[in-house]
């Protein structure tokens, strides 16, 4: 069965002038209907937090985190070497990572969920590297299923905060890091977690607490009923 993302705008990275941005054409927007917003959420090490929701099915999520930067500072080992595909996922711990957001996600912490997150690591160059992941192992308890993790590396550069943008519609789930400088696309197929799907700020790391600087979720609406809404005002006289 094939993906189908939303429509994307391609521009030029004028900052790293190697990277294409691609991001949800602006007519996404639209779809939104409410927005729930937090700021300065700290996230210790092996914390998850729950941000209340109406529905959790339908979101376009916005978040931008910041590492500790005296534990950052204070990280000397290298960790080489770091994949998605061959991560594990997010309950594989680093010094300075996972975090993020689990979405799709079951009231049970142990239940269904999709891992949406950062994965930082410090090079034996001495400078880091940040991985943009997305982790579908824990998306179902189906068997016959695929359930992979998905991602690559994400150029972050000096002074930038670490930025993600979610788009959640059903079984899609579609992530873009830094502005869309990195984006990816999984279907799940979540059994338990769908009808009372959750959303969670995390922090798996375990050397450095992370703050969740700007959450904004917005509940979104489907696109037919924006076209049935405008079908039925065509016909108002």
């Amino acid at each position: 069965m094939g993906l189908q993302s939303v429509p994307r705008t391609i521009a030029l990275d004028e900052k790293t002038r190697t990277n294409l941005l691609l991001w949800p054409v602006e007519e996404i927007e639209t779809l939104r209907l409410n927005a729930t917003k937090l700021s300065d959420v700290t996230l210790n090490t092996g914390s998850v937090i729950h941000i209340p929701l109406r529905q959790g099915t339908q979101l376009d999520i916005e978040a931008t985190f910041h590492l500790d930067a005296s534990a950052v500072a204070a990280l000397n080992e290298a960790d080489v070497g770091y994949n998605c595909s061959s991560s594990g996922g997010a309950v594989n711990r680093g010094a300075l990572g996972p975090f993020g957001l689990l979405v799709l996600a079951a009231s049970d912490r142990r239940g269904e969920q999709t891992a949406v997150y950062f994965y930082v690591s410090r090079g034996l160059d001495g400078g880091l590297h940040t991985s943009f992941c997305q982790d579908e192992l824990r998306s179902s308890r189906a068997k016959d299923v695929t359930k992979r993790v998905i991602g690559s590396t994400v150029p972050v550069l000096d002074g930038e905060a670490f930025s993600m943008r979610v788009l959640v519609d059903h079984s899609i789930v579609q992530g873009f890091a830094m502005g869309g400088r990195t984006t990816m696309t999984s279907r799940v197929y979540p059994m338990e977690a769908y009808q009372e799907a959750k959303v969670y700020l995390f922090n798996n790391a375990t050397g450095a607490s992370v703050t969740a600087e700007r959450i904004v979720v917005h509940e979104m609406d489907s696109a037919h009923n924006q076209l049935s809404n405008m079908d039925d005002h065509s016909y108002v006289q």
